[in-house]
């Protein structure tokens, strides 16, 4: 099944956007597994994405990624835990800010970012609109430290720890990202 990219006319109301869990820990099952989600819409102007999770005390480097595979390249970003963002390619044009807090489900870390859409809609070859299928992946992982070392995905992927490693995915690695019309 497809995650889901609203359409919002403006600001996204990130309390009414369905919710990506990361629930694949490929690793050893007695492994950390912290709980992390991705929320998407799509503006006129960027494609909106909320990367958190819910670690009460993570790790420095504990990172969260997005990646999108299209045909004439990949975007991706990656945040960490201190608040470092790199994208893919380098000279992407993100705006981050960092968000943290506690809800019903625990304490959080993570980023709100804002790709700009036309650099998407390069890399795709067409405009974006509601049916249109994307291809990607989600990623929570963390090479050790303070914490446990971890790998999470949205989708089934071969491991990845930084945003290089991103770029030696296969199609096999990604899953659906659907742009629907509400």
């Amino acid at each position: 099944m497809a995650v889901y990219i609203n359409t919002v006319a403006g600001e996204p109301d990130y309390g009414s956007l369905p919710a990506a869990k990361i629930i694949d820990y490929p690793l050893e099952k007695r492994d950390y597994r912290p709980f992390a989600q991705v929320q998407l819409a799509l503006g006129a102007h960027a494609l909106f994405a909320r990367l958190i999770s819910f670690e009460a005390r993570p790790d420095p480097a504990s990172r969260l990624m997005l990646l999108f595979a299209f045909p004439a390249g990949r975007a991706g970003l990656s945040v960490t835990a201190d608040g470092e963002l790199q994208t893919l390619p380098p000279t992407l044009d993100i705006q981050k800010r960092e968000t943290a807090g506690e809800d019903l489900q625990g304490i959080f870390w993570g980023a709100e970012c804002v790709l700009p859409r036309a650099e998407l809609e390069r890399l795709a070859g067409r405009a974006l609109a509601p049916g249109d299928m994307l291809y990607g992946n989600v990623f929570k992982t963390s090479g050790g430290g303070a914490m446990p070392p971890h790998f999470g995905c949205l989708y089934p992927s071969k491991p990845v720890y930084t945003l290089q490693e991103l770029s030696a995915l296969e199609a096999e690695d990604l899953g659906p990202f659907q742009v629907t019309g509400y």
